[in-house]
C-alpha cells in the first residue's frame, strides 16, 4: 500500500480501510455468480483493513491456491 504525503493523512487511511472492507464484502456479494468467496472473519477483516485492495487480492490468491 502506498501512502502519499497529504495534509489529510487520517482521511487517506480511513478511505483505504473503507475500500478494503468494501472490496471484501463485494467479493462475497458476487460469490454466487463467480463461485469465489472469502470467509469473513477477524483475520480477513484485519488484512483487508491494513492492506486494502491488495490485501483482498492476496486473500483471494491464498484461497484459490489452498482450496480443496
Amino acid at each position: 500500500m502506498t501512502m502519499i504525503k497529504t495534509k489529510h493523512g487520517f482521511k487517506a487511511i480511513l478511505s483505504s480501510v473503507v475500500l478494503g472492507v468494501i472490496a471484501l464484502f463485494g467479493i462475497n456479494l458476487f460469490s454466487s455468480f463467480t463461485g469465489v468467496s472469502i470467509g469473513v472473519n477477524a483475520v480477513s477483516i484485519f488484512v483487508s483493513c491494513i492492506a486494502s485492495i491488495p490485501g483482498v487480492i492476496m486473500l483471494l490468491l491464498v484461497n484459490t491456491m489452498f482450496s480443496i
